[in-house]
């Protein structure tokens, strides 16, 4: 998976101190903390401490808390955490940390207060929000009328929630929970970062004016063409200069349809068609925010861009045209939807402005090897030439030995930091490079901490083996990959994989016959222990099916003998 996949990814995901309104048995306010309900840990221990911004102390727990919300969130939708991600969330985790850290130092250049006052109102205004979106949620499902009272209202929530109460008891019980947060020290610390963009963001709404068609520029879609040049496929050039020179010819009369079918290092999207039928789809909202894309933004129809540098090399757009997706109720909604618009503009300016000074803000680095993985994590976020890009990608490489080689209290995360940044490294490498690249690949990945719980990872390192012609060991971990499967869903996938890499091992006879008879064997072995688990699963059900059935008919029979006996209905037992 590519870096930008990933960072994609973790730009929709995240556990950052949300505040979350939801109607299940009630109305919740989920106040997400940084460890999103772990336990606490007063920001700065001296012990833990890896990095100081603004005067405040970073924390390796902190960190940690941040990082594994994140990783379990990436877990119920992956699987098992590829070690690439594992890799950015680390590092977007210290990032996250260090913007949130830099926003609150904007705040209070602001004067805004963030006492315990302004965050209950701050969170009072959420849960009115929360009510106010599930009335009209029920309104567009046809489960209640636009112009319903309030009565009507409760009715509608308590018909899928009969354990709801009121909202004035929900305000209540959250605030509640809201007091005790803030009564903790270490929880508060946590919330002030966490309601500190949406302060700032309120303050500077009354400075930012927005016309009407500004905002319904924000429903326009721009149906874009484009040039891509990639640095895998231009080895040695220089691509920005390639993207001038192929303007040039445009700009003297070539038409760009041309000039992508001529020199566009993309496929098309049909296989059937050329590569100048390609068109991408972008919002005018997602284009006019991009630091990479903002100037697509103001182009006309049938203009075309300079070139711009992008991930994974360099492009240049040409408009074809704009649709406009205005929503049929825009005139009755007008105002609503002027006010969204106005959010998202201040938004948009208040995240520009905390990059900023993020980027100008100094680290004080207690910890190289936490530094590594941030660097890391920087490196894959933004976009540059190929040759800027190594470098900084051996450079964290550097760093991070040098952190292992030391005292360093980020050990296994500098270990983390130099595999997955010598991975990008060799991705970019020639095949000549790559096999000199072998050896060190295979020593990373062994000294990685999260090898063991990663089967995928572990059978990475069987091939690496197989290729280094180090076929003992290779055999060796194949033997533990099978003696140590499970029988669950990921035992029974990794029990083909691991039965797949021993066929292909002995048909390339890069196993021995001996080596070969013990996987087999421990193969079997799993094989015949899970036909009995899964036998003892089944009975278990089985009995607990049967005692379930035979619980009804005895409570049946018991209500019928007490109705006899009383000469009318049977009390109902507890829970009907």
């Amino acid at each position: 998976m590519s870096i930008v996949q990933v960072r994609n990814f973790m730009e929709k995901s995240g556990c950052a101190l949300v505040v979350s309104i939801a109607i299940g048995v009630g109305l919740v306010i989920g106040m997400l903390n940084m460890n999103c309900g772990g336990p606490q840990q007063a920001q700065g221990e001296v012990s833990d401490v890896v990095a100081v911004v603004l005067g405040r102390n970073i924390g390796a727990r902190e960190i940690e808390d941040l990082a594994a919300a994140q990783r379990s969130q990436f877990g119920s939708q992956l699987g098992e955490v590829p070690i690439m991600f594992e890799a950015m969330i680390v590092g977007g985790a210290i990032d996250q940390l260090v913007q949130a850290t830099v926003t609150l130092d904007l705040a209070k250049k602001r004067g805004i207060e963030i006492n315990d006052e302004a965050i209950r109102a701050h969170f009072s205004r959420e849960l009115d929000k929360g009510i106010q979106s599930e009335r009209e949620r029920l309104v567009s499902t046809g489960k209640l009328k636009a112009d319903a009272t309030p009565e009507d209202f409760v009715k509608a929530v308590k018909a899928e929630n009969p354990n709801f109460t009121t909202f004035e008891d929900i305000k209540k019980q959250n605030l509640d929970q809201l007091n005790q947060v803030l009564s903790d020290p270490a929880q508060k610390d946590r919330l002030v970062l966490s309601v500190a963009p949406q302060l700032l963001q309120d303050a500077e709404l009354a400075k930012v004016q927005l016309t009407e068609e500004e905002a319904k520029k924000g429903y326009d879609t721009l149906v874009l063409k484009r040039i891509l040049l990639t640095a895998d496929k231009n080895e040695g050039k220089d691509l920005n200069a390639e993207a001038e020179r192929i303007l040039a010819e445009i700009k003297a009369g070539a038409t760009f349809e041309s000039a992508m079918d001529k020199y566009s290092n993309e496929t098309p999207a049909d296989p059937q068609k050329r590569v100048s039928e390609n068109e991408l789809k972008y919002g005018y909202g997602m284009v006019s925010t991009d630091a990479t894309l903002k100037p697509v933004a103001a182009l006309k129809p049938g203009e075309t861009s300079a070139p711009l540098k992008e991930f994974n090399g360099v492009a240049i757009y040409k408009l074809v045209k704009v649709e406009s997706n205005l929503p049929a109720d825009w005139e009755k909604e007008k105002a609503k939807y002027l006010d969204q618009a106005k959010q998202a503009k201040v938004a948009s300016l208040v995240s520009e402005e905390v990059k900023t000074a993020q980027e100008a803000v100094t680290i004080e680095w207690r910890s190289l090897g936490y530094k590594a993985i941030y660097d890391y994590n920087k490196v894959g976020m933004a976009s540059g030439n190929p040759a800027d890009t190594k470098a900084k990608y051996q450079q964290v490489v550097e760093d991070a030995q040098k952190a292992i080689d030391g005292s360093d209290i980020g050990l296994n995360v500098a270990r983390l930091a130099r595999y997955a940044a010598y991975e990008q490294l060799y991705a970019s490498a020639s095949a000549e490079e790559k096999k000199d690249m072998l050896a060190n690949r295979i020593e990373y990945l062994m000294e990685l901490p999260e090898l063991e719980g990663q089967p995928t990872l572990r059978m990475q390192l069987v091939d690496m083996l197989i290729e280094a012609e180090r076929k003992d060991e290779a055999a060796e971990l194949l033997l533990d990959m099978a003696n140590t499967l499970d029988f669950g869903e990921g035992g029974t996938r990794m029990h083909g994989e691991v039965l797949k890499k021993l066929v292909e091992m002995k048909e390339r006879k890069t196993i021995s016959e001996d080596a070969a008879a013990l996987v087999d064997g421990a193969l079997d072995k799993w094989v015949t222990e899970k036909a009995a688990y899964d036998k003892e699963e089944e009975d278990q059900r089985k009995a607990d099916a049967e005692a379930e059935k035979k619980l009804a008919e005895e409570t049946k029979k018991l209500e019928e003998e007490a109705k006899k006996a009383t000469g009318g209905d049977a009390p109902k037992t507890s829970g009907e």
